[in-house]
Order: structure tokens, then C-alpha cells, then sequence
């Protein structure tokens, strides 16, 4: 269980064994103007660093204060190291870091390694030590000093009164302790919290509760710790490492005398009440009752427990009444398991006081205690057994050790020598050593043994690498010592060829500094191109050379010598290879390997026809080229470089002369163009290739080309012909032009001779029959293509107008536009009037159209002339009849209009109470003609007396159409009543007429073209029956109506109304 500060604790032994002082001495710190110690921040934690009395002072009187300005952390919180050892002046008084439980010390205090010597605490102080109440960390620090309180404090340690909780750990305390209860080397009381690696070697005394290390235990753990000083109490509870344990002790041990005036006093601790492992005491134990090797008494139940532990010293009986035994006085309460006292040392027979036997306990003599196999079921990783000794703690064991030569060749020979003790500083003899190297190599050696003084010696045999060697002694499976100064030097001389081929030289030995070592030869390694010139320590050459067969002396490395070589000379030429003018650069010697630049056409090298384009390691450019400004590395024999040339390009062009595009050729200087595919014009025929523009040199391919040129072609014009074609005519000659043409010539296109086609007439020439192709006419121009022409006879039937012999009917006074459509012939056509007129108003344009306001009616004959565009004409016959408009009668207001025909109709119109109906039969009429129904007022000088107007509605048309039979004229109106009459008006006048009058209608049949007025008689006072009859009036010249037996005669005059 190797520990930390075991090296401390040994040397610490030793220097106390012999009156050396066990510390290294306080370093000297520079005063500084203030004695607040200063504060470093480390890695984000600030350290007060303690150099000084001064500063330790200075924080012991200001405890409540801040470790700096701008800070909230207290001493007794802070994070404090020693920088060195600190002497506090004699007579200063030390109040305890940490005062009370309301001000406890809660930091981390680092001693590195260092002590606080002269500590002197004294008086009626509670918590009394270094530290007085403590939560915090504290470790790597020793205390020396005297604190001496009176009986009635309590709690007094060498390094902390009370430990609350918290950890303390690599620390001890060397002074004396004194108090009342609760005394302790290191604490005087431990509440909770860990004490480890932790040791106390001065005298502790007081009341009760008493211990070496610590006086009372009422919680916590302790491991790995020990006491030596002596433990004496006037009251009960004295133990060599506690005085009263109620936490966990382990790997810990007591060598200091224990004596006590009243009960439970143990050379390990005075009452049990925790648990005790793998631990022992060795001093004497002397008493009032329960007195025990290791433990007072033992109690507290269950949780009390002692296992693998021992007991040497001896046991002093009280009085008569009292309870002793060789490992336990009084057993109370608890368990003890694998634990043992030695019956020969301690003057016990039995282990437990008042029991002759207990479980769990063994009582062997001296030579079985020093006998491993006694504690066989120990567990060996906390336990050095050794034969002859006493169990020891693995932690206690310690070695020295020096190695000789620290350099040592490869095989050399290596000793090691030493000692082993314990850390009390006991020689320990007859111990295996195992001594071992951090090597591949022969360094495991047989255990050796310790002498009688403790002292061993073993040798080894360096390996045979280059390398520095740790050597470790390990004593019962325990690491003690390392020692890393043997520098074993193996060094090796290595050949390396530099770039040659073949077997280097071997030198299979190992050598150490300052041995002289023969160079050797180039064996039979090669180097292309190079002469082998001697060896050096660096590849370049650049570090120390040596010749073959001379003396080289090892330094403090491996050797690597690197073959040197020296290249060969060749000869570096150029040749101008077939050039016509210029000059070569000049040539060289070059070293094998050199990189040479190759140049440019420096001198001007011309060949004619070629272009310079570099060089070749052969005249005809299958070897290597090399482009100017390239680089070139010379081998193992002479090189020459041939100017490289390619043929110049030339392009021949062809002039195709209009034909169609043929590529040009680039051909090389000296070269023959190839025949390209014949070109092709249209409307000639390829003649061949000229090499002159005006065609007179043939060009047969075979001339070697030297120069750009330009090759013609040649064409020779096809011949075409015209032929004409009667195209279905059924008689006369065919015209014939006996000409020939070429492409680009004009023909005069010849007429129609004597050609004739029945009811046909001849309208030129066509490239197609059926006309769609291009039209000729006779004397025109006809450009020649490339081909022959046919033209065709053209036909045309005579043009016709093609409609009806009447024209559309169109009313009098309207507009009117009528177009004459031609067809046959050859259009455009132009028509006129041959005979005949037409109505004013209208006119015939020459396009055919009938067009304007006819003023004139009734039927109107006419003759059409149509002629097309060849000037032939044709004649029709065209009648157009005009509707004549109805004139305007007596009543002004017209309520209908209509054309009225052969077929007859009927006008109906509305206005106010009154609907007016016409009928008019089929055929009443021969030609249509325009009718109206008109509606006005009638004077009232009119409307004879008694009676009053219903209504007066009128029909007009024109006079001149004579009806073929009467119409129909019908008034609907309630106010009509069967004594009204019906008027017509003539002249002025009101004439009678026969009509049919009913309740609300009157039925007037008629020939011409009247005005009616329907009468109603006013009313008669006191009239009995209706009035009856009707006046006659003076009738106007022209016209007699009479009533005769219901039917109507009419004498007639033509007249056209007039108009009022």
C-alpha cells in the first residue's frame, strides 16, 4: 500500500534516530512593506502564499478580516500554502486557526511539504492546536510545538483541536499535548472526517480520553497512521493511537508507552466502540482495569469489531479487581476475527481480560508471531510478512539504494546496493529483493537477500540498446525504490549506401563513448554514374568525413556513415540535323546527374520549308525531346541533341468559280494536295481544276507544294431546249422554237400560230397544264434555268354574267346595292349598260355593282355588257322593279308602314283606345307596293252637330295601283257603339261610306286609298229610342259612294289625294 510521505516518515525516523533534525530548513524571505501575505491566483483559485513569521502572525490576529481588498473570503475560509518553513519568535502566543464552531477554519491549507515550527499555545484555550475548529482540507504540513491547557479545557491536539469534518492527510505534529479530556498527539477530537498518511510523536497527557494521534474518535476514519509518543491519563480511556474510537481505524499502528490511573486503557486504543482492521501495537500498556495489547475494552455492540490485527508490548495487571489481556482487557460487546498477540512479550496467557478463551483471537509465541505462515489468511496487499519479523504494514517498509557505473555499455556489467529498514529505522535482514530494470533486456535478477545490517547487493548485465534505465527494488510485492540514473550506451555504427545498390558493410557491434572504431571499405555496393569518395556522418556531405580503413571514436549516439559519391563527367552536344543556315549552341561537360536547362534556337538555326521546334535525343525524333527552357539530367554517357524541325503548312485553296464551296488543304512543305470531290454549279458541268485564273494550266496533283496557292475550277455551260404543247387543242399548228439555250439566257415565248380549241379562246402560255405553273405570254421573256422548258396552251371558256334576269326588288327612295357576278372568261371583268335606262338614283359601276337611292318607280328593262380581261364580251338582258312608297294622306301621323305583294297582308296598329286592322287579300295586288296606316285630329268645323268623333284613321298607297279587290280596314274601339257612322274624308269633306259598325268595332271594306272618321251621336234629353239615319253631305267632283241595299258602289275617278 505504497503511500504517500513514506519517504518522509523514513528519513524523519532516521534523522530522529540520530539526533538529526527531521526538516530541511525555513527559506529566507525579503520583508515587504506590509505584512499581509500576498495572493497569487492559480489556474482561477486565489492562494495565500505564507513566506514569513510576519504574514503567519499577521493572519492569526486577523482572522475576521478579508485576504484582500475587494474580497469576501476570510482567512479561516481561504486557500493558504507554506512557501517554506516558518519559525514562529519565542513567546508568541498562537491563537488556533479556526476559533470556534461560529468561526471554524472551512479553507484548504497546503503545506507543501513544509513545517510550522515553535507553536506555543497555552492557558484556558478550548480547541487548542495549530488549527482549532476545522471543516477544511489540510495537508502536507508539519507542526511542532507545546500546547498546555489546563484540566478544565478539553480538546488538544499537536495540529487540531477539533475536527469537525474535513480531511487531513501527508501531515504530522512532534510537539507535547496536554489538556482535560480529549488529548491528542495530531487531534484532540475527531467528530467526522478522515485523517490518513498522517503520524504524531509527542507525549500527550491529561484527564481522560487520551491517544497518540488522536484523543477522542467519536466518528470519521483513520488509515494508514501511526503514533510513537508516550500517552499517560489520570482517568480513563488511554490508548497508544486513540483514546476512545468510535469511527474506522485501519492500517495504522501504536508504539508508545500507555499508562492510566482508572479503566479501559490498550496499546492500540483505551475504549473500543468502531472498527479496528490491519492494525498493531507494540507498546507497553499499564493501568487501573480493562487493560488490553491493542484494545482497553471493548463495547458498542454490533459495530464494534477487531479483525487481522496484533499485539506485542507488555501488559502491567492493575489491582486485584481488574480485567487484562494480550490483546483485549475487557470485552463488552463486538466482534474479533483473525487477530493475535504474542504470549511471550506481552505476559498474557489469554487475549481477552476475564476469559480464558475467545473467539477470534490467537495467542502465539514470539517465533510464531515472526513466522509468515501464522497469517496466512491475512490479506498480503495491506501486510508485509516477513520471516523473523513481526507483521509489518507494507507502508512501513523502505530501502535505500546506489547503482554503479550510471553509464555502462551495452553487456556491461551493473551493481546494485542497498538497504532495507523499517520506517522506525530497523534494519530488516534476510529479505528477498527483487531488483528489476525497465528493459526488453536481461535485468530480471534472482531475489537477493538482505545482510544482517539489512544491506543487499545485485548485479545485472546491461542490454544491448541505447537507453536510460529506471531500476526499481520491490520487496514483498511492494514498489520501495527506483533509481533512473544508469544510462546504459549501446551504440551502433550503420552503413548506408546513399542512393547505391548492392550490400552495404555490416558492423554488428554495440560500442559505448570514447571507443575507436576502423572505417570500413565500399564492400560492393555501385552508384550509377558516381566514383564511391569515402564516408560521412551526414547524406549530404556536410557533417564529418571519414576514408576508408581510418579510426572513428564513439560519441554519445548511434552512428550512421552515409557513402559519398562523385559523379562522372559527360559531354553534353547539339546538331543541327539537316539545317540551312545558323548556328548550334555551343556544348558542355556536365557531372552525372546534373539538371541542365536545355536552351533555345540560340543561333538561329533555318532549314527551308521547317520550323524549329526543339530537340530530340535522334536525328529522326524517335528519341527524347526537349522543348527549350525544359531540363535535362545527364546520364551515364555522352549525349548529343539533334535540332527537331517540322514541315512548314501550307494551305492550298479552291476556287470553286461559283460552284459550290470546296474546304482548303493544309499540305506540308514538299507535299502533293489531294483531289477533292468534283464541286458542283448548277447549269454546268465540271471541266476540272486550273491552277491559273485564266484556265489555262491544268492542275494534275502531282506538283510538290511549296508555298500558299489557289486552284480554279472550270465549267462548261449545259445546253436546254423550249417546246410548246396544245394542251387538248383540236386544231392548227403547233409553234416550234428550233433554239438552244444556257442557264441565265432569255427566249422570246412564240404566239398561239394557228391553234384552236372549240368554244375556247387562246389565253397564253404555262409551264404547267393545268395552269398552276408560271405564266408566258406570247412575245414575252423567258429566263432559262438549268433544265428544259415545256409551256403549255392555255383555255378559257367566254365570260358570262351569272345571275338571275330579275333583279331584287327595291323600295322607292331606299338604298340599294346589287352586285353583278361574272363568271368564265378571264377576270378581272368590266361591266356597262348596253341598252335600255335605269331608275334616276342608280348606277351601274364598272365592277359590277348596282349601287344608289332609286327616285323612280315601277319596272325597269335594261341590257348588261360584261367583258373580261381579255376584251371579250357578253351581253344580258336585266329587268328591275321598284316599289313605289305610299303618298301622304289627310291624317299626317303615320302609326305603320309595309310592302305589301301578290301575296297579300295584314297591318295592324295601336294608339290610345283604339286597334286599327288591315287586311289585304292574296292577289289584290300584281306588284308589291307600300302601305300605310296614318292616325291624326279633324277640324271640328268638320264634325257635324250632335255629333262626336271617335276616332279617324287613314290608309294610304299609291293611287295608281289599282286593287283587284276590296280590302278589309277594321276599327276596334268601346266607345263605337251601332249608332256610329263612318265618314271618309274627300276634298274637305266628309262623304258617308258602307260599313259594318257593331258594339266596339267597325268594318269598313274599300278599293282606294281612304281617310276615315268614325262618328258617335250625342245623347238626347229624354230621347225614348236611338236616333237613327244619317245626313248626306256635299260630296267633292271625282268620286260618288251610295248606299244600295247593303252593298257599295263606287264611282270612280283616278285621283291622287291632295294633300292639306
Amino acid at each position: 500500500m505504497g503511500k504517500i510521505q513514506a519517504t518522509l516518515r523514513f528519513a524523519a525516523a532516521l534523522m530522529v534516530a540520530s539526533g538529526m533534525v527531521a526538516f530541511l530548513p525555513s527559506t529566507t524571505v525579503l520583508a515587504t512593506t506590509s505584512n499581509a501575505p500576498p495572493v497569487a491566483n492559480i489556474n482561477g483559485t486565489n492562494w495565500v502564499q505564507l513566506s514569513t513569521a510576519a504574514q503567519l502572525e499577521y493572519i492569526d490576529n486577523h482572522q475576521t478580516s478579508d485576504i484582500q481588498t475587494g474580497s469576501s473570503t476570510t482567512y479561516p475560509e481561504a486557500h493558504i500554502e507554506l512557501m517554506n518553513t516558518i519559525v514562529l519568535p519565542n513567546g508568541y502566543s498562537w491563537t488556533p486557526l479556526g476559533t470556534s464552531s461560529s468561526n471554524p477554519f472551512d479553507g484548504v491549507f497546503n503545506g507543501n511539504g513544509y513545517e510550522v515550527k515553535n507553536v506555543s499555545v497555552t492557558g484556558p484555550i478550548p480547541d487548542a492546536g495549530f488549527f482549532g475548529v476545522s471543516n477544511g482540507v489540510v495537508k502536507k504540513v508539519g507542526v511542532e510545538g507545546t500546547f498546555s491547557t489546563n484540566d478544565a479545557t478539553s480538546n488538544v491536539g499537536g495540529l487540531m483541536g477539533f475536527q469537525n469534518s474535513g480531511t487531513i492527510s501527508d501531515s504530522y505534529a512532534t510537539g507535547s499535548v496536554s489538556g482535560g479530556a480529549n488529548n491528542g498527539g495530531l487531534v484532540g477530537y475527531q467528530n467526522s472526517g478522515t485523517v490518513s498518511d498522517s503520524y504524531a510523536t509527542g507525549s500527550v497527557s491529561g484527564a481522560a480520553n487520551n491517544g497518540g494521534l488522536v484523543g477522542h474518535q467519536a466518528g470519521g476514519s483513520i488509515s494508514d497512521s501511526h503514533a510513537t509518543g508516550s500517552v499517560s491519563g489520570s482517568g480513563s480511556d488511554n490508548g497508544g493511537l486513540v483514546g476512545m474510537a468510535d469511527g474506522t481505524i485501519s492500517d495504522s499502528y501504536a508504539a508508545g508507552f500507555v499508562s492510566g490511573s482508572g479503566s479501559d486503557n490498550g496499546g492500540l486504543v483505551g475504549m473500543a466502540d468502531g472498527t479496528i482492521s490491519d492494525s498493531y501495537a507494540a507498546g507497553f500498556v499499564s493501568g487501573g482495569t480493562y487493560n488490553g495489547g491493542l484494545v482497553g475494552q471493548l463495547a458498542g455492540g454490533a459495530t464494534a469489531t477487531i479483525s487481522d490485527s496484533y499485539a506485542t508490548g507488555s501488559v502491567a495487571t492493575g489491582g486485584s479487581t481488574s480485567l487484562n489481556g494480550g490483546l483485549v482487557g475487557y470485552k463488552y460487546s463486538g466482534t474479533i476475527s483473525e487477530s493475535y498477540f504474542d504470549k511471550d512479550t506481552t505476559g498474557m496467557s489469554t487475549g481477552v481480560g476475564g476469559a480464558s478463551s475467545s473467539s477470534g483471537v490467537h495467542a502465539e509465541s514470539t517465533t510464531n508471531m515472526q513466522t509468515p505462515s501464522t497469517f496466512s489468511s491475512w490479506n498480503t496487499s495491506d501486510w508485509a510478512l516477513l520471516n523473523g519479523y513481526y507483521p509489518l504494514l507494507k507502508w512501513q517498509i523502505g530501502t535505500t539504494m546506489s547503482v554503479t557505473p550510471t553509464v555502462v555499455g551495452a553487456g556491461g556489467k551493473v551493481t546494485v546496493t542497498g538497504s532495507v529498514y523499517s520506517n522506525a529505522g530497523t534494519p530488516l535482514s534476510g529479505i528477498n529483493v527483487n531488483l528489476t530494470g525497465n528493459s526488453s533486456g536481461t535485468w530480471a535478477l534472482s531475489p537477493v537477500k538482505t545482510g544482517a545490517n539489512g544491506d543487499y547487493t545485485g548485479t545485472w548485465t546491461a542490454p544491448k540498446t541505447t537507453q536510460n534505465v529506471i531500476v526499481t527494488a520491490t520487496v514483498h510485492g511492494t514498489t520501495v525504490q527506483q533509481h533512473n540514473t544508469v544510462q546504459v550506451q549501446a551504440y551502433t555504427v550503420t552503413y548506408n549506401g546513399n542512393g547505391a545498390t548492392g550490400t552495404v558493410p555490416m558492423d554488428g557491434n554495440t560500442y559505448k563513448s570514447g571507443d575507436s572504431v576502423t572505417v570500413a571499405g565500399v564492400g560492393n555496393i555501385i552508384n550509377t554514374g558516381n566514383t564511391f569518395a569515402g564516408w560521412n556522418t551526414k547524406a549530404n556531405g556536410s557533417g564529418t568525413s571519414y576514408a576508408a580503413g581510418s579510426t572513428m571514436t564513439i560519441g554519445s549516439s548511434n552512428v550512421t556513415l552515409y557513402a559519398q559519391w562523385t559523379a562522372n563527367t559527360h559531354s553534353l552536344s547539339y546538331n543541327g540535323n539537316g539545317n540551312t543556315g545558323g548556328s548550334v549552341p555551343s556544348g558542355s561537360d556536365l557531372a552525372y546527374n546534373t539538371t541542365v536547362t536545355i536552351p533555345n534556337n540560340t543561333g538561329n538555326l533555318v532549314r527551308t520549308g521547317y520550323t524549329f521546334v526543339g530537340w530530340n535525343t535522334k536525328a529522326n525524333g524517335s528519341g527524347t525531346s526537349y522543348a527549350a527552357g525544359s531540363t535535362l539530367t545527364i546520364g551515364t554517357s555522352n549525349i548529343t541533341l539533334y535540332a527537331k524541325w517540322t514541315a512548314n503548312k501550307y494551305t492550298v485553296t479552291f476556287n470553286s468559280n461559283g460552284g459550290s464551296s470546296i474546304n482548303s488543304e493544309a499540305v506540308a512543305y514538299n507535299g502533293m494536295a489531294t483531289k477533292p470531290t468534283d464541286p458542283t454549279k448548277t447549269g454546268y458541268t465540271f471541266a476540272g481544276w486550273y491552277s491559273n485564273s485564266r484556265l489555262t494550266t491544268p492542275s494534275t496533283f502531282s506538283t510538290p507544294v511549296t508555298g500558299n496557292e489557289t486552284l480554279y475550277a472550270k465549267w462548261t455551260a449545259n445546253k436546254y431546249t423550249v417546246t410548246y404543247k396544245g394542251n387538248s387543242s383540236t386544231g392548227g399548228t403547233m409553234p416550234t422554237d428550233s433554239n438552244t439555250y444556257t442557264i441565265g439566257m432569255n427566249a422570246t415565248v412564240l404566239g398561239d400560230g394557228t391553234l384552236a380549241k372549240t368554244g375556247y379562246t387562246f389565253s397564253g402560255w404555262n409551264t404547267k397544264a393545268d395552269g398552276t405553273g408560271t405564266r408566258y405570254a406570247s412575245g414575252s421573256t423567258l429566263a432559262m434555268n438549268a433544265s428544259n422548258v415545256t409551256l403549255y396552251a392555255q383555255w378559257r371558256v367566254a365570260p358570262s354574267i351569272s345571275m338571275s334576269s330579275t333583279l331584287p326588288n327595291v323600295l322607292q327612295g331606299t338604298p340599294y346595292d346589287q352586285e353583278l357576278q361574272g363568271t368564265g372568261g378571264l377576270s378581272p371583268y368590266t361591266f356597262t349598260i348596253a341598252s335600255g335606262s335605269l331608275p334616276n338614283g342608280l348606277t351601274l359601276q364598272s365592277d359590277g355593282s348596282l349601287v344608289g337611292t332609286p327616285q323612280q318607280s315601277g319596272t325597269f328593262h335594261f341590257t348588261v355588257q360584261i367583258k373580261d380581261h381579255a376584251g371579250t364580251t357578253t351581253t344580258k338582258s336585266v329587268s328591275l322593279y321598284v316599289i313605289p312608297t305610299a303618298p301622304r294622306g289627310y291624317l299626317k301621323t303615320v302609326d305603320t308602314k309595309q310592302v305589301v305583294g301578290g301575296s297579300g297582308g295584314t297591318l295592324i296598329t295601336k294608339s290610345g283606345d283604339t286597334r286599327a286592322t288591315l287586311i289585304v287579300t292574296s292577289g289584290t295586288f300584281a306588284n308589291p307596293l307600300q302601305m300605310d296606316i296614318t292616325s291624326g285630329t279633324v277640324p271640328g268645323n268638320l264634325i257635324p252637330k250632335d255629333w262626336n268623333l271617335v276616332e279617324a284613321y287613314g290608309v294610304n298607297f299609291d293611287g295608281q295601283y289599282t286593287p283587284s279587290k276590296p280590302m278589309s280596314f277594321a276599327l276596334l274601339n268601346q266607345a263605337i257603339t251601332p249608332q256610329s257612322k263612318v265618314y271618309k274624308i274627300v276634298n274637305g269633306k266628309l262623304i258617308p261610306v258602307t260599313a259594318t259598325v257593331t258594339k266596339g268595332k267597325a268594318a269598313i271594306p274599300f278599293i282606294t286609298d281612304p281617310d276615315f272618321v268614325v262618328l258617335q251621336p250625342k245623347p238626347v234629353p229624354h230621347a225614348t229610342k236611338p236616333v237613327t239615319g244619317f245626313p248626306a253631305f256635299s260630296w267633292a267632283a271625282g268620286g260618288l259612294f251610295s248606299i244600295l241595299t247593303g252593298g257599295l258602289a263606287l264611282w270612280w275617278q283616278r285621283r291622287r289625294k291632295n294633300l292639306e
